[in-house]
């Protein structure tokens, strides 16, 4: 009897310890919990409206293989100079968007969700930065 009472509190312990090591806390009311969630970010432009928008925070991870990152996936990935171009906010380095398709050297084909065209540019596994696990919307 003891001893079931040694693990249960033991294992009460433990859920305590890992509940509070592994969730952020946002309000008074909301505690997340992610333990393989590594980042959170925000975008920086509305190309995935009305997946997200700008003032949502985005729930991330690095990604561990190519494996990792499937079609239907959003990612965080750096873009190019001409990609950031058409975004009137020159501070923009990186762009958030859907894995439409992947091509024969395993790049990946990007599109954002309020976009009416694909990238031009196909970011590779190394130009991947994060993907995104989820969202938390802003009010």
């Amino acid at each position: 009897m003891k001893k079931a009472l040694f693990l249960i509190g033991l294992l009460l312990i433990v859920s305590v310890s890992a509940t509070s090591y592994f969730s952020y806390r946002f309000d008074s009311d909301i505690t997340l919990i992610c333990p393989d969630c590594d980042y959170w970010i925000s975008c920086e432009t509305n190309s995935m409206y009305p997946t997200f928008g700008c003032n949502d925070t985005l729930i991330a991870s690095e990604p561990s293989s190519k494996k990792d990152i499937k079609i239907g996936d959003i990612i965080w990935f750096h873009g190019t100079k001409e990609q950031l171009s058409i975004y009137e906010n020159p501070d923009v380095k990186y762009i958030t968007h859907r894995v439409i398709g992947i091509d024969y050297k395993r790049c990946y084909i990007t599109k954002g969700d309020n976009n009416n065209h694909r990238d031009n540019y196909t970011p590779c596994y190394y130009d991947v930065i994060y993907r995104i696990k989820g969202v938390i919307y802003e009010d």
